[in-house]
């Protein structure tokens, strides 16, 4: 079903990426253009990497906007009824403080984790894969949503891991090779990197439909038993 899975979630990001563009393209193109500008100071320079560390925290603090309104966008076309670009975004500034809470609890979870030998890290990622869902959704608090994610999930482990592994394999694979055949490496190309990051940014709002549509199935599953 891993498969059925990927296809569905090609053809519904196919179908809205008018859509996730509009809502998450203003971000990524200033964490790009933040980060080229900053690193073009070199990496080896202290005060580049504590800036770099300041535009992460910066992405870190308004990524419950952009995914969570991609989310509130995702759920409104299920239920058909779309909202409009500031509506998704009114719905997920109203969510910000518990779907951050989500991210930085899970991600010391997931990163506490991957310390011990990895494979925690992993089962913790998938474990707490339907919270940001949970939490913009169904409006549960931080930790109702990564509790409600913990008691969920398992029967649905395999499915996630699977599918997730397959995008993320893919992603690393492209992007790596079209740095190369870029030569993204060299000074003279970097502001190459800026539409190549625009694209993997864009890239990534797949894994979010591919877990929502595996969170749909879920509730789906939930509400006829």
């Amino acid at each position: 079903m891993t498969f059925e899975y990927l296809r569905q979630s090609l053809f519904f990001f196919k179908n809205n990426l008018a859509m996730i563009i509009r809502i998450q393209l203003p971000f990524l193109l200033l964490f790009a253009i933040a980060a080229q500008f900053i690193g073009s100071g070199g990496l080896q320079n202290p005060e580049t990497l504590q800036n770099l560390a300041l535009v992460n925290l910066l992405n870190l603090t308004l990524m419950p906007i952009y995914r969570g309104a991609i989310i509130a966008y995702l759920g409104s076309v299920v239920d058909n009824k779309p909202l409009s670009v500031f509506q998704c975004l009114s719905v997920a500034m109203g969510r910000w403080r518990h779907l951050l809470l989500v991210y930085v609890f899970t991600g010391m979870a997931v990163a506490s984790g991957f310390m011990l030998l990895i494979i925690p890290g992993i089962v913790l990622l998938i474990r707490f894969a339907f919270a940001d869902y949970a939490c913009i959704l169904e409006g549960k608090s931080s930790m109702q949503a990564m509790k409600s994610s913990w008691k969920t999930t398992p029967a649905w482990f395999w499915p996630l891991l699977s599918g997730l592994s397959i995008l993320f394999f893919v992603a690393v694979t492209l992007q790596v090779g079209l740095s190369q055949l870029l030569g993204l490496d060299q000074p003279e190309n970097a502001l190459l990197a800026i539409p190549v990051d625009l694209l993997f940014g864009l890239f990534q709002s797949l894994f979010t439909v591919f877990g929502f549509r595996i969170y749909c199935v879920m509730r789906e599953e939930q509400s006829n038993n």
